[in-house]
């Protein structure tokens, strides 16, 4: 299965990003007396890539699938809460269908659980508050992924 320039560009933004968030909370699990100096760090770290992660995972498998054709549920969900998306898929060729399902269903994906944090946000207290900033950063960086990919799919060959 060949990659499209959309999906392999959007997935290698966000893939280094989890990289190099792993790469930092893997460094203070091997030291704890660091971890506990920088536990704020390290948490934040966690929450942002948990974000990230989750877009990450979204358009790894929902290529997989819709690639086969066939449907993401989770994808189509989501598009099923932007009808101005859900519209521009429909009307897209066939040979764009895959990325523009994943582009849009991906960033809806994103969009809702950031509506979601951002409700909750409201109301947090202390550490709820940092985890849902953290998780809405990450998201809001997925999303510039994801239409940063997005613009550049015609400039670049993959």
């Amino acid at each position: 299965m060949t990659e499209s320039v959309f999906y392999t560009l959007a997935y290698d933004l966000l893939k280094k990003e989890c990289d190099i968030l792993n790469e930092f909370t893997a460094a203070l699990d091997k030291n704890q007396a660091e971890k506990k100096a920088r536990i704020a760090e390290y948490k934040c770290a966690k929450y942002r890539q948990a974000s990230v992660g989750q877009i990450r995972n979204t358009l790894f498998y929902g290529n997989e699938v819709l690639q086969r054709p066939a449907r993401h549920l989770i994808i189509e969900e989501h598009l099923n809460n932007h009808p101005d998306y859900l519209e521009l898929c429909s009307r897209t060729s066939i040979e764009e269908k895959v990325d523009f399902e994943l582009y849009y269903g991906c960033k809806a994906t994103a969009e809702d659980e950031h509506e979601t944090f951002a409700e909750k946000l409201l109301v947090a207290t202390d550490w709820e508050k940092i985890e849902l900033e953290e998780r809405i950063g990450g998201l809001r960086f997925a999303i510039e992924c994801l239409d940063e990919a997005w613009k550049k799919r015609k400039d670049v060959s993959v």
